[in-house]
């Protein structure tokens, strides 16, 4: 039976070889059942030894719809070609459905779920979610098996889900996988047969709407036919194009290895894709370019082969891959910038704290005093660089609190002039009604210092530097355009220079991290990606807008909140530095830490016990028959972690308390199912004064806080 265009696929898969497809994903389909009595008698062969994988892709299909009990799974071959669908009631598949599930970005290159397609902002107006009953929940997992994507395997419910867990993934993955196997045995013999436009114009119809590109060309390469989309991609009215050289869509730099290729195909024609790995670009009327994917197969009309492409603005696609690109490489350093931080974190306690008790030892008018305070600036410097670190890699403890951005700018006057110099002029405009935002104070500042600097830098020869605040209201299209932005309220701080402005490569490389174009020891280059981790971390964005010689303008969104919000955090002072006499157990594998927190501890009147890791601590506690009324730990050890070996030792000693130290970051600590702002927790680098504080503050609670 011919396949409904446009409609619904058929609720029992008609995975068989009279069923043949044009185009690929993401367009409307021509189909066309070829006739089976005209065919060679080996393709009979060729059927009865691929029948065995059709029946187990078949069985996947419907064990992936009853396994995740969604309304519908179906397998789509990456061409298009085939398909395999199942519906959770009697009735049809849906066509389009599928199809624009499988255009949301990433569904065939890697497991893509979405918990609920109406909360994200790129999904939300899209006809098949926001329609009823519309799809909620959607999974993908592309079948692919060494590195070759067979097809995608898709499930989509009408109900919002919480997510799959961990054995789930596993599970589609495995079911995508499995899928992958079948596919390539089904190899790739089977053409592709393109109905003849001229004997049925009603299927000509159906590719005068679709969402791509197509046209047929002769052997000489001119276009003889083309739908209603190639007059919006080129520009071209369609008499225009009809006769037209199939070169003169092609830049001219690529023409004559186009003219090659063209001539191979014609002289054997198949279906393929065109360019694959490459970057494909076409020429519009007015001059411009803009990138492609085409597809290629053939028909005969009239004794003569004419040529089919199918031709896709991948456009929008590029500009999300790059955005997606730049957030991965983003990303995968900031990993590696919080594992450095840890490191120089355990380096720079070590370091302040011995300063500080030296200094604690000298007298104010010993001239090795002065040796110690330049230490403590330099550690405090590197301690600033930890953070900058941190915050790049959006994973700083961020303390939020409501906020006023005019207030911030306002007290900061001085210092930015300080900063910026005579030599140039600073100018603020601010506005009077501005909302608050909630963002840490402390960061917001860094961010502004950032940029001043940046702009001061790019004007050597004098200028105006300008601070600007406004409230703005970002909407779906730009949430659509920048990865992570959600629609609404935002309180906008620009900052603008008369400098010398950037060219686009410089820009695209702008908010990595180490990249400067300041000579050597004039810059770290982590000024500008700081700015990047923490507008991120706080929920905003950043747009730039550059050129060379017209300056730059760097202008950053916070979401806005109401007016009555409250604090996110209440500010505790500390309580007075005091002494004791109880006994500590100090478990650090870090020898130069653990060392420093006994000096401290033993200085204060407290009894010391050490341990290297939680095995050992945990033999002391066994077996040792003084009383211990502390546990001081470092939260990730080797063997055993700090919040395991807290929970076994309050098996042995309930009435411990507890605290955990850590150089690592606040995602980290979470990680560990500590808070890292939790009463028991002790950031590093910290000083003896933060020590002896915290270790008296636990002792003193009326109650332990782990």
């Amino acid at each position: 039976m011919p396949l409904p265009i446009g409609r619904d696929w058929p609720k029992e898969p008609v995975a068989s070889e009279g069923l043949e497809s044009v185009g690929g994903i993401g367009m409307h389909r021509a189909w066309t059942q070829t006739s089976r009595a005209s065919r060679p008698a080996a393709t009979a062969q060729r059927e009865l030894e691929v029948a065995s994988s059709d029946a187990v892709l078949d069985r996947i299909v419907d064990l992936a719809l009853r396994s995740f009990d969604v309304e519908v799974a179906a397998l789509v071959t990456t061409d298009a070609r085939r398909y395999w669908g199942r519906t959770r009631r009697d009735g049809l598949v849906p066509i389009e459905t599928v199809s624009q599930i499988l255009e949301v970005e990433g569904a065939g290159m890697r497991v893509t779920v979405v918990n609920d397609s109406r909360t994200e902002p790129s999904l939300s107006g899209k006809s098949w979610v926001a329609g009823e009953p519309g799809v909620r929940f959607l999974a993908t997992a592309p079948a692919a098996l060494a590195g070759r994507t067979e097809g995608v395997l898709c499930l989509y419910d009408t109900a919002p889900r919480a997510g799959l867990g961990r054995q789930e993934l596993a599970l589609l993955e495995d079911m995508a996988m499995w899928a992958a196997c079948e596919l390539q045995a089904l190899g790739d013999e089977r053409g592709i047969q393109v109905v003849d436009h001229a004997q049925d114009p009603m299927n000509w119809g159906l590719l005068e709407s679709a969402a791509q590109g197509v046209m047929t060309v002769n052997g000489e390469g001119r276009i003889q036919m083309v739908n209603a989309r190639m007059e919006q991609l080129f520009g071209y009215r369609r008499e225009e194009l009809i006769g037209m050289m199939l070169e003169a869509l092609v830049p001219e730099r690529f023409r004559a290895a186009h003219a090659r290729h063209r001539a191979g195909f014609a002289s054997r024609p198949r279906t393929r894709s065109m360019g694959l790995g490459m970057d494909l670009q076409a020429l519009r009327k007015d001059g411009s370019e803009f990138p492609v994917e085409i597809s290629l197969s053939y028909i005969e009309r009239e004794g003569e082969t004419e040529s089919v492409a199918f031709v896709t603005d991948i456009t929008e696609r590029k500009r999300l891959e790059s955005q997606l690109l730049q957030s991965q490489k983003m990303e995968a350093v900031g990993r590696l910038a919080g594992g450095v931080a840890h490191d120089f974190n355990n380096l720079l306690t070590i370091i302040t704290g011995y300063n500080r008790m030296m200094l604690d030892r000298l007298s104010p008018m010993d001239p090795l005093r002065g040796f110690g305070e330049e230490i403590m600036k330099a550690a405090d410097r590197a301690g600033a660089l930890t953070r900058q670190l941190l915050s790049f890699s959006r994973q700083q403890s961020a303390r939020p609190d409501v906020l006023d951005v005019n207030a911030r700018v306002m007290n900061m006057d001085k210092m930015l002039r300080r900063l910026i110099g005579e030599d140039l002029e600073l100018v603020t405009r601010l506005d009077a009604d501005l909302e608050k935002v909630r963002a840490d104070p402390g960061q917001i500042e860094q961010v502004l210092m950032n940029l001043a600097v940046n702009a001061r830098d790019a004007m050597p020869g004098g200028g105006t530097l300008t601070v600007e605040t406004s409230n703005v209201t970002l909407g779906n299209d730009y949430a659509r355009t920048h990865i992570g932005v959600r629609p609404g309220r935002y309180v906008m701080l620009a900052v603008s220079d008369t400098g010398s402005g950037m060219d686009a490569e410089t820009k695209s490389h702008l908010f990595e991290p180490f990249f400067t174009t300041k000579p050597p020891g004039k810059g770290t280059g982590l000024g500008l990606s700081t700015v990047y981790g923490i507008v991120k971390q706080s929920g905003g964005d950043v747009w730039v807008y550059s050129e060379p010689g017209r300056g730059t303008t760097f202008k950053i969104y916070l979401p806005a909140i109401e007016e009555d919000a409250s604090p996110a955090h209440a500010s505790i002072p500390p309580p007075p530095l005091a002494e004791g006499n109880e006994t500590v157990l100090v478990v650090e594998d870090e020898p130069g830490v653990r060392n420093l927190v006994r000096e401290v501890l033993l200085r204060q009147g407290y009894r010391v016990m050490e341990a290297q890791d939680g095995h050992d601590a945990l033999r002391m506690l066994e077996h040792g028959g003084e009383r211990v009324h502390l546990l001081v730990t470092d939260l990730v050890m080797p063997r055993m972690s700090g919040r395991e070996l807290a929970q076994r030792s309050l098996e042995l000693r309930p009435d411990l308390r507890v605290i955990f130290m850590s150089g690592y970051t606040s995602s980290t600590v979470g990680q560990h199912g500590l808070d890292g702002g939790s009463a028991s927790f002790l950031q590093k680098p910290f000083t003896p004064e933060s020590l002896a504080n915290k270790v008296r503050q636990v002792l003193d609670a009326p109650e332990r806080f782990v």
